[in-house]
């Protein structure tokens, strides 16, 4: 997890950002069935979001992320 000091100038919302990235990446982590490395940057727009929107913002993007990993394709 990535919250510089440049975008989150107080230590507080540096480490909340960490927390809900780290939480939704915790509720979430299964969906990657492929072992992969994941980084994440947190913007600074992710203090005005709750936890639930953060969780599916992640998993919407989890789920991209798995799809390009196992090859699998839209139709």
């Amino acid at each position: 997890m990535i919250a510089s000091k440049r975008t989150f100038r107080r230590a507080v919302d540096r480490n909340r950002a960490k927390r809900c990235l780290r939480e939704a990446f915790r509720l979430e982590c299964e969906v990657f069935s492929v072992p992969c490395d994941v980084v994440l940057v947190a913007r600074k727009r992710i203090l005005d979001q709750s936890m639930d929107a953060i969780r599916k913002d992640f998993c919407t993007l989890a789920f991209r992320i798995r799809k390009s990993l196992t090859g699998e394709h839209q139709e």
